[in-house]
């Protein structure tokens, strides 16, 4: 993490030096020597990073490192504000501020050379006495407003660590949106008590751990008799055996051994290639977890990730930690786990504390929350948010995360296991003290309003802001210079179209963008991600300097009909990921082959009409994997120009997508598809499908949309199983693996 952040300030040192050279004068040697002096400890930071979590010394030369990056970026940003002012051209006021940066920077080198190795002989006793306080006090501020940055996240997520009040007023909320806060929990239970009463209900309570606040939860919840029932499931057994007479208790028994060792074979693909000596040391690990699931499915992970040559100290280490019952002590090697993660992945994985226990975490937003922390360096020929997906795959594989939901072959929300989640707290707590996220959910009345407003103007390192509200100031935005993604729904967005067109380290705009104005984002070039843009809108935008979008989202009009064309697609050359048309959209779409000058397109959602395929598609589309088409009463069989997309791996043919009788798919056919949606309507009576169409298909789901429906298709199809409904473009362009 910190090397991310040093690597990132060593970079804004060098752009400074291009951008703000007319403004340095005398100083821009000292700018010069900052920037060398700070990058010479980036391959010291990595050795140290490693060893920080179990040497407090370094922790502390760790953290003092990253707190002297913080201040050169806090200057630097201080400095160009500066600059900017109307006033900024005035012989005093360039003197005095020169003389403050060169002060400044002398200061910041000075602590340099009294954290580097030749002054603490990197035994890093004593850091306390450190110099350029001075600086410390001018940029003290700014600090504090950084480190003011809260985490607040609205989930739909009952977290059983809640009060008994705010679970009831949550569980209430499902049923009506009235205002809850100001009820007591007699009120509630009441309340929800008397709303159960309507119907029969199924109710899943997981991990209750306090005895009084399930008594409280449990007047609320009706015995109607009328087949409604409550699972609950709890490591307390004085929960368990108080929640009610007529309960059925169900003791979860530990895996047998040989189910303790196929799960372990599960998580560790080595043990295939490995000699019956180890296999022997693995089979007695294994059996000191006692029959633990996330014990064996860590330690499988944990091993997995390791030289065949180390298992033999990991096996020493835990041995060194049984407990009295001669079994493995879980925290134990949970930390042992998370001690072997490669530094980089470490904040990762201690941030996903900041989640609710047991909620489910949407994988898009966790990355952008990643990169907005500083937490992601850039590849060599790759974006950060790549970067990012490829750590979650890595958490994965080593059993920290868990995978939640998956779509169109992609995971697209992740959990962590409640003892994971606990040991990522216990260590966060440490570990985090700058953080640079705010994702706000419903402000509740006009007063609050004016307090956010005020407040979150002055945070000026927020790099994510989620902003869930009727109301926005257009004032609440003018600051955030930093902000690299915007999450915004509410009324009156078009008062920001000016203040968006300041932000111009923005990569992700998300939001709800309608109606007839200018949104103006034409000269946003690090722009990634555009979400729900009106198509008037969208015509109105010059994309020309829009070099890296990658994911685009637009929205046609349910009152009346909109042709779209895709030449103002054509300059997108990073596009990787088209959305275009919603439900019942009036949408017509022009030809496709504009969309050729889109070379890295790989998923394709059109809702609309679509009077021809182009001849030459898989030349249009060479690099599609996913196409989803709904709406688009073609006349013409698709299947013919659709099975010669070289790349296509998922198929979706929704409602209302061919007029025509009969389809045909033949032989050789959609060489590579995997999943294929098809909603048939009463038109379409056959489909013809040739031998060696279709090889590598996994899944087919076949939707009969029209009352009289009866498609003929081949027996051998019939018994591919059916895939879950998958919705399009929630997870927008990082590759799968």
């Amino acid at each position: 993490m910190v090397d991310a952040v040093v690597s990132f300030v060593v970079g804004k040192l060098g752009e400074f030096l291009i951008n703000d050279a007319v403004f340095l004068g005398g100083v821009e040697e000292e700018v010069k020597g900052l920037k060398n002096e700070l990058g010479s400890m980036q391959n010291l930071l990595k050795d140290a990073e490693e060893k920080q979590y179990g040497d407090s010394d370094v922790h502390r030369w760790v953290s003092d490192i990253k707190e002297l990056a913080y201040d050169i970026e806090d200057m630097l940003y201080a400095f160009r504000l500066k600059v900017r002012k109307p006033k900024w051209g005035c012989f005093p006021c360039v003197c005095s501020s020169l003389f403050d940066i060169g002060k400044q920077i002398k200061d910041f080198r000075k602590r340099i050379n009294d954290l580097s190795p030749s002054s603490q002989s990197f035994r890093l006793k004593d850091l306390g006495n450190r110099a350029g306080e001075g600086s410390r006090q001018t940029l003290g501020k700014l600090r504090e407003l950084r480190r003011s940055v809260s985490f607040a996240v609205e989930e739909n997520v009952v977290g059983m660590d809640d009060d008994a009040h705010k679970l009831l007023a949550k569980l209430l909320a499902f049923k009506n949106n009235e205002d809850l806060e100001k009820m007591n929990e007699e009120d509630l239970g009441r309340r929800l008590h008397e709303s159960l009463q309507e119907g029969s209900y199924l109710l899943v309570i997981d991990d209750v751990w306090d005895k009084e606040v399930w008594r409280i939860l449990k007047a609320a919840f009706p015995n109607n008799r009328n087949g409604s029932r409550v699972i609950m499931t709890t490591r307390n057994e004085e929960v368990a055996t108080s929640s009610d007479e007529n309960t059925h208790s169900h003791h979860l028994r530990n895996l047998r051994e040989e189910e303790s060792w196929q799960l372990f074979c599960q998580k560790n693909s080595q043990i295939v290639n490995v000699d019956e000596e180890l296999k022997r040391l693995c089979r007695e690990m294994v059996q000191k977890c006692n029959g633990l699931p996330l014990a064996i499915i860590v330690l499988g992970g944990l091993l997995s990730n390791k030289k065949q040559q180390e298992w033999h100290r990991v096996r020493d280490h835990l041995w060194r930690h049984l407990k009295a019952a001669n079994s493995i002590e879980i925290n134990s090697l949970l930390v042992l786990s998370f001690n072997s993660l490669p530094y980089q992945l470490k904040p990762c994985f201690l941030y996903l504390g900041l989640f609710p226990e047991d909620s489910e975490i949407i994988i898009e937003k966790l990355i952008y929350l990643w990169v907005a922390e500083g937490f992601i360096s850039e590849g060599e020929d790759c974006i950060m948010e790549e970067v990012a997906n490829d750590y979650i795959n890595e958490l994965i594989n080593r059993s920290l995360i868990q995978v939640g939901r998956r779509n169109w072959g992609r995971t697209v929300t992740c959990r962590v296991h409640d003892l994971l989640h606990d040991l990522a707290i216990d260590m966060a707590k440490k570990t985090f003290s700058y953080l640079r996220v705010l994702d706000i959910g419903i402000v509740p009345s006009r007063k609050h309003h004016k307090i956010f407003d005020k407040e979150i103007a002055k945070l000026i390192h927020l790099k994510y802001l989620g902003w869930y509200t009727t109301r926005i100031d257009a004032s609440l935005i003018y600051n955030l210079q930093r902000l690299q993604t915007l999450v915004i729904y509410g009324g009156a967005v078009a008062k920001l179209s000016t203040e968006i067109s300041r932000l111009q380290e923005l990569r992700h705009l998300i939001g709800v963008f309608y109606g007839n104005w200018r949104l103006l984002i034409d000269n946003l070039t690090k722009l990634q991600t555009l979400r729900h843009v009106s198509l008037s809108i969208w015509a109105q935008i010059k994309t020309e300097k829009l070099v890296n979008l990658r994911g685009l989202w637009l929205v046609g009009s349910y009152s009346k009909q909109e042709v779209f064309c895709f030449d103002s697609i054509a300059n997108l050359k990073s596009l990787r990921i088209l959305v275009v048309g919603r439900g019942y959209d009036k949408t017509c779409f022009s030809s496709l082959q504009p969309l050729s000058g889109c070379p890295h397109l790989m998923d394709l959602k059109l809702v609309g009409t679509l009077e021809k395929l182009s001849e030459d598609i898989h030349q249009v589309l060479p690099n599609l994997e996913c196409l989803s088409l709904e709406r688009s009463n073609l006349e013409d069989d698709p299947m013919p120009l659709l099975e010669k997309l070289p790349k296509l791996t998922v198929l979706k043919l929704g409602v209302g997508f061919y007029k025509g009788k009969k389809m045909t798919s033949s032989a050789n056919g959609f060489l590579w598809l995997e999943i294929l949606l098809l909603v048939v309507s009463d038109e379409t009576e056959e489909w013809q499908v040739e031998d060696r169409a279709f090889p590598r298909l996994k899944g087919l789901r076949i939707h009969q949309s029209g009352m009289y429906s009866n498609l003929k298709y081949p027996e051998r199809l019939r018994s591919l199983p059916s895939p879950d409904l998958v919705e399009f473009g929630e997870y927008p362009y990082f590759p799968r693996r």
